[in-house]
């Protein structure tokens, strides 16, 4: 299966997850008054931010050393350990400092439930280096197979103590730490390399945390970044506006999933490509890959944000429609994410490079925040952040393909926008009719299914997408059944 394929194959894989994950937060927001889903969210910011610091990005150097070593396991093993061993350190220090965050926070509900939920911390990273493991394997499918049926289990269970327990915060948390717990087992049964504590020794996983601290470095200044809206809104506003400001801070989780995905499966590639001096073969695959992106994802972002204030108030209910601007200023970012360059940082070896950029960025975040959050309330902590996310991603761009004597505008996929945006805008426009002249919440997702069908029809049967890969992908993921017959139809 060619790279591409792989990409789309593991990003579609992933929206079972996206929809179980996705059916949970409304559920949430409707059962939970405003305070609690508040706390509930701050527990998750927080320790979210905890466990992006810990990882280091532990899972992208595994990828890297498998890529470039024959002694799989030890490399494993010692990679596993660094994180079983930072995560316990992360437990221990948020433990501590819990009582701490819900004084700044003027949370009275927070110190408690942060608790029960830091000890999925060690799980949660050593179930990031077994996806790395297993991805390197050529095993994406056993990683969305199990994804599938822990966020099954996270959805049903949560939904169950709900109703037995009301709104018992911490049974949820210490329910969901037992869920890692389990999802981390049954990642090691599918990885071939059979953990053995005789691979592991303290200079290898020395080894493993110095050569990940400076990517680490720049993830966890990424991750102050990445927290810095949530954290000010908290403080400088209160839990109510919290809950309201993070029901619209949220990605279509489908974008993100899709360039995780892409960046998973081509990061051993490029290390490759970049030791053999292959640049010409990186910038065609990094080409490839953002014209597939502004393809397959540009038609429904578009017609998402544009709808914002419908969308959300059909997923939260009316009482979190203020939350609407928020989600459009907030995804507005995710058009700019067509390509990654870090990992060419990292092929490289120059990773040290990447912190400074986020740390430059991160103050402005604080700066903006600070200001915007002042004067526009939780409006401008969305604002903050998409300024400083279109900043960083244009340093990133910039420096990173400078680092394959590219330039930037090389990499940037202006035919496929400009014919995206000449086939959808009309037809946004045309489905904003609709719904003017039909009332009901539930319109703009009916008008959804024929506007994608015809977007994705018109630009396959154009061949802007490729035919043949789309329906070899459709054929992975589906076998070559009565749906394939049906795509010769109607591509034909």
């Amino acid at each position: 299966m060619s790279k591409p394929v792989k990409v789309l194959a593991l990003a579609m894989g992933d929206g079972i997850n996206l929809v179980l994950n996705f059916i949970l937060v409304p559920i949430l927001a409707r059962l939970f008054d405003i305070e609690t889903y508040g706390t509930y969210g701050q527990v998750l910011m927080v320790a979210g931010f905890w466990l992006s610091f810990l990882s280091m990005g532990l899972n992208t150097i595994l990828l890297r050393d498998l890529a470039q070593t024959d002694n799989k396991v030890g490399v494993f093993g010692n990679n596993l350990m660094s994180g079983f061993l930072l995560g316990t350190m992360g437990t221990i220090t948020l433990w501590v400092a819990a009582p701490y965050l819900q004084i700044h926070f003027n949370n009275a509900g927070l110190a408690e439930n942060l608790r029960w939920y830091s000890l999925f911390i060690p799980f949660t990273i050593a179930i990031g280096s077994c996806n790395a493991a297993l991805i390197f394997l050529g095993k994406s499918r056993k990683i969305v197979g199990i994804s599938v049926f822990i966020n099954a289990a996270r959805l049903v269970g949560i939904i169950a103590l709900v109703t037995i327990f009301g709104h018992s915060l911490k049974m949820i948390f210490g329910y969901l730490t037992l869920l890692s717990v389990l999802q981390f087992l049954l990642l090691m049964r599918n990885i071939d390399w059979h953990f053995s504590m005789d691979q592991i020794s303290k200079v290898g996983v020395q080894k493993q945390i110095t050569e990940a601290w400076p990517l680490g470095l720049t993830i966890i200044i990424s991750s102050m970044f990445t927290v810095a809206d949530g954290f000010f809104v908290s403080s400088m506003l209160d839990v109510h506006e919290y809950a309201i400001y993070r029901n619209g801070a949220m990605y279509l989780p489908l974008i993100m999933n899709l360039f995780a995905a892409i960046n998973s499966i081509i990061l051993p590639d490029v290390s490759r490509m970049f030791i053999s001096g292959d640049w010409v073969k990186i910038l065609e695959l990094k080409k490839n890959i953002a014209n597939i992106f502004v393809y397959v994802v540009y038609p429904v972002l578009l017609y998402f944000i544009f709808f914002g204030r419908d969308l959300v108030s059909l997923i939260y209910s009316e009482k979190y429609v203020a939350s609407a601007l928020v989600f459009q200023i907030y995804n507005i970012s995710l058009l700019f994410r067509f390509c990654n360059s870090e990992d060419l940082f990292l092929a490289a070896n120059k990773t040290r490079i990447l912190p400074v950029i986020y740390a430059c960025v991160c103050l402005y975040a604080f700066l903006a925040n600070y200001l915007l959050i002042g004067s526009l309330g939780m409006q401008g902590a969305a604002v903050a952040a998409l300024s400083g996310t279109l900043a960083l991603m244009f340093m990133v761009y910039y420096f990173g393909f400078k680092i394959i004597n590219y330039s930037l505008f090389q990499i940037i996929p202006f035919k496929a926008i400009g014919r995206v945006l000449l086939l959808t805008a009309p037809l946004i426009l045309f489905c904003s009719f609709g719904t003017a002249l039909w009332d009901g919440t539930w319109i703009f997702l009916f008008l959804f299914a024929p506007y994608i069908f015809f977007c994705y029809v018109f630009m396959l049967r154009s061949q802007w997408l490729d035919p043949v890969m789309v329906r070899n992908l459709l054929a992975s993921v589906f076998g070559s059944g009565k749906l394939i017959r049906i795509y010769d139809i109607v591509v034909r």
